[in-house]
């Protein structure tokens, strides 16, 4: 059997095994689709990349971290100086 890739076909291939590794179905949708295209829609056509051997797929259920309620560090003109730098390297070795 034949099969004719579309242009979008061969970038998301190429964009999977030459660079990145891991996308979501969102993230397929926001790169190689139209918007307005449902989540639904996308799956089924990486489908037939994943039933031509081109792609394999996983399911991951993952919960994303929570997102603070308060600002990490509050700034207005005339106030003390912040040390962003210093906070975001505080940040950074929390996660």
């Amino acid at each position: 059997m034949t099969h004719h890739w579309t242009r979008r076909e061969f970038a998301l291939v190429a964009a999977l095994t030459g660079r990145v590794r891991v996308l979501s179905l969102a993230q397929i949708r926001a790169g190689w689709f139209s918007p307005g295209t449902r989540l639904r829609q996308v799956g089924r056509d990486l489908e037939r990349l994943i039933a031509a051997g081109l792609l394999q797929s996983t399911t991951w259920r993952v919960q994303p971290p929570p997102i603070a309620a308060v600002p990490l560090a509050v700034w207005r003109p005339g106030g003390f100086q912040c040390l962003f730098q210093l906070r975001a390297a505080q940040f950074q070795t929390d996660v």
